[in-house]
């Protein structure tokens, strides 16, 4: 109860919503309110601060530009000194190519709940809960398709996801995101997997990519851009 953590939009931040931070003096009077330092304030907005129990791990959400969608969900954490740690995006299924807000820690620390729009929910945010793996055996790919000009992308843009050696040997369709592009899935380790981008009324083939997760690391982000002009032709 000595420490209160907020959202502000006030002059003198450094973006449009900041993180500030206000705590209890010897003399029981609040102090001055501060926003936290960036990277953790960007010129985006910040929100939906959550502190852990421990006190010192702090949850919230950006649209800065680390992030894969438009609110995105990220972690710091203060050390005994009062320095924070670099924000840490907590990654997919928490996060997607939509705004996730919210998210809160169970007491047990097995199970997280956040607020999105996300495809597939009953209306506008929906509130979903994630069981927590001790075992981050991850991987997942954070793709986009860009036109350098700021344009939008094809109607009609899709994108299959292939597994050459995965057991069912699934294919997953992808939507993007039509404002930037953006396309997210969750993905298996130690497996080859082949991405098709396809476009218009026609569904026309328009660029392949084969890319393998890694075997050894507990978690991994693939990261798998493409670039198209205003034909729609790819640059790379």
């Amino acid at each position: 109860e000595d420490i209160i953590y907020f959202v502000s939009d006030r002059p003198g931040g450094y973006g449009g919503r900041d993180i500030y931070r206000v705590v209890k003096l010897p003399n029981g009077e609040w102090s001055k309110a501060l926003a936290l330092p960036p990277p953790i304030n960007t010129p985006n907005d910040e929100d939906a601060v959550f502190i852990h129990p421990s006190g010192n791990i702090l949850y919230y959400s950006s649209n800065g530009p680390n992030s894969m969608g438009g609110f995105d969900i990220f972690m710091v954490q203060r050390d005994e000194n009062g320095m924070w740690s670099k924000p840490m995006n907590i990654g997919f299924p928490f996060n997607s190519p939509s705004d996730d807000l919210f998210f809160t820690l169970a007491a047990n620390g097995n199970q997280g709940m956040v607020s999105s729009n996300r495809k597939g929910g009953e209306g506008m945010f929906d509130i979903y809960a994630l069981e927590i793996s001790a075992n981050n055996n991850n991987a997942f790919l954070n793709g986009q398709i860009i036109n350098p000009k700021g344009k939008a992308i094809p109607e009609g843009s899709y994108i299959i996801l292939k597994c050459l050696d995965c057991n069912d040997a699934a294919e997953t369709i992808l939507s993007p995101r039509m404002r930037d592009g953006v396309f997210v899935s969750k993905l298996e380790k130690c497996k080859n997997y082949e991405l098709s981008y396809y476009y218009g009324a026609e569904s026309r083939k328009h660029y392949t990519a084969k890319f393998k997760t890694n075997c050894e690391t507990s978690y991994e982000e693939i990261i798998q851009k493409v670039l198209i002009d205003d034909d729609n032709k790819i640059i790379y």
